[in-house]
């Protein structure tokens, strides 16, 4: 399982992009591309967590922390594994595999205590001076120790603890995915040496910020391992990216240029572990899978932007090749999937929220499923086909604080604290706080025209809330659907004019384009194009 961070599936030649993913192209030809595959929270930790364990992450104990018994909980970055999580991982170990994990954790921090990261280290840190590349290697083994702790894997190397930007030392942000496939190579060489089936969970850091193409040229000697001898070998030259990138015709410089140029890096990656089982006579007997964790535009919200996946299998054998599935899928049925496809049961007394859908990989049936359910803060929302239904109601405790005058602008969807993503969708989502919401997909693609107050909608916005309630009674704590009276008031709608206002003043890139079309099609950057094409 290979896995992109922070993007959507525009990025990716098989789904119709330009940029150019011949090795992910060549999954989905000859195996099986999904078009309807979604996450269920877009923010990494979650998103994460429901990969793991197959649940939705509103069951995560962190959940419901920072709120009342009679509060629903708040989705943010708090949907962390522990040792006493079950998971995909923990599952087929039991079953016998060896299983291994490269790459970006983000999963829980605070089990690694006061060794979280390398803050004490400071951004201008010597990499070279012993003692400092000491702590870096002695660090590595704590934050491997937690993810074979908190997630079961046996084989951990090259962990990347989380997002690179920060307060971190400025010769370590940079993006060095060469390093993970060198871990990832070696995972498979200690695989075949333990004679056992095995499985590979690889999280990349690109193309997620800072901008993959500024890492290009890095010294990639240096890692959260400590100064290695030699530059990771695995992927072609760095210089090649901006060729690759000139080629297709895409922009060279600028966001939009580093989401492509991390994409190309990934799709190296992926040839080279498509090389290495293909070398080792494997490659026709593994499954392989890319997904992503969560889009760009939309990322923590309940709008689809962030939601929707690039989801490609390859088995042959099981998978016929050159299937295209319109079918839903979301990201918490994959482990069940996996656990059926390699004879390891998920245990009768482990919380599951996802359905396998092996028979639809077979071709045998369809999805298991006819909708998908998403969460983010106090947000709830699903998708059925071209509909989706969005609940947004604030807890008690938060709406009295706007009553009596604390809040002067409603707070994000995140509601018991400020959201980093609320203002940057608001300005493209006229409708976000508005308390139910209904899209249709073939008309609205970008959710801009909330449809809950047509009367000609009125019989599917029922069936599309008793489907989100068909969810939300199955989950911890409760979750009011009736709109509260304050989100119906003259205050409430003022207090949301006063927050547009303040959001119309600011400054989101690209300045004066529409930011979410432009980065979830993967368009031109229009502030780039003199730097594009030579």
């Amino acid at each position: 399982m290979v896995m992109a961070d922070d993007v959507t599936p525009a990025y990716h030649g098989c789904y119709g992009g330009p940029t150019p993913t011949p090795h992910i192209d060549r999954l989905s030809r000859e195996g099986i591309r999904f078009n309807c595959a979604h996450a269920v929270a877009p923010l990494c930790n979650p998103s994460r967590y429901s990969v793991f364990t197959g649940c939705y992450p509103g069951r995560a104990a962190a959940a419901s922390e920072g709120c009342t018994p009679e509060e629903p909980y708040s989705i943010t970055q708090n949907a962390d594994l522990f040792p006493e999580t079950p998971t995909l991982a923990k599952h087929l170990r039991a079953a016998g595999y060896f299983t291994g994990h490269v790459g970006k954790w983000h999963s829980n921090f605070s089990a690694a205590g006061d060794q979280e990261w390398s803050r004490d280290l400071g951004r201008d840190a010597d990499l070279d001076d012993p003692e400092v590349d000491a702590l870096l290697r002695k660090r590595q083994e704590i934050h491997q120790d937690v993810v074979r702790r908190c997630a079961g894997f046996e084989w951990v190397g090259a962990v990347n603890w989380g997002n690179l930007m920060g307060d971190r030392p400025r010769r370590l942000r940079h993006h060095n995915p060469a390093w993970m496939t060198d871990a990832a190579l070696g995972f498979l060489d200690a695989a075949r040496e333990s004679e056992r089936p095995f499985y590979l969970h690889l999280a990349n850091t690109v193309p997620h910020g800072p901008d993959p193409d500024r890492s290009l040229g890095a010294d990639h000697r240096y890692t959260f391992s400590g100064r290695q001898e030699n530059a990771p070998a695995s992927h072609p030259h760095d210089s090649t990216v901006f060729e690759r990138l000139r080629a297709a015709g895409l922009q060279n410089s600028g966001p939009i240029a580093g989401i492509n140029a991390g994409m190309i890096q990934i799709d190296d990656q992926i040839g080279a572990l498509i090389s290495a089982l293909e070398a080792r006579g494997e490659l026709d007997n593994t499954l392989f899978l890319y997904t992503a964790d969560h889009g760009i535009h939309g990322k923590g919200t309940c709008y689809l932007g962030g939601y929707h996946m690039p989801l490609v299998m390859r088995l042959p054998g099981v998978i016929k090749p050159g299937r295209v599935s319109d079918e839903p899928v979301s990201h918490v049925d994959l482990m069940p999937t996996l656990c059926e496809l390699a004879g390891a049961p998920v245990p009768q007394d482990a919380l599951c929220d996802g359905l396998s859908y092996l028979s639809l990989l077979r071709g045998q049936a369809g999805s298991p499923r006819s909708f998908t359910y998403q969460e983010m803060g106090v947000g709830r929302a699903v998708t059925q086909g071209a509909w989706r239904y969005i609940d947004f109601h604030y807890p008690r405790s938060v709406i009295a604080r706007m009553e009596f005058g604390e809040l002067d602008i409603p707070p994000s969807l995140q509601a018991y604290t400020e959201g980093p993503f609320c203002d940057y969708n608001f300005i493209n989502k006229p409708h976000y706080f508005d308390p139910c919401q209904l899209y249709c997909l073939d008309d609205d693609p970008f959710e801009r025209h909330n449809r809950a107050h047509d009367p000609a909608c009125a019989e599917i916005l029922g069936q599309m809330r008793e489907l989100l309630r068909s969810v939300t009674r199955t989950l911890p704590g409760p979750y009011a659907h009736d709109v509260p009276a304050f989100m119906r008031s003259l205050k409430y709608r003022r207090m949301v004019e006063k927050r547009r206002l303040q959001v119309s003043r600011k400054s989101f890139y690209p300045s004066g384009f529409d930011q979410e079309k432009i980065f979830n099609l993967n368009l031109p950057d229009p502030l780039q194009m003199d730097a594009a094409i030579g």
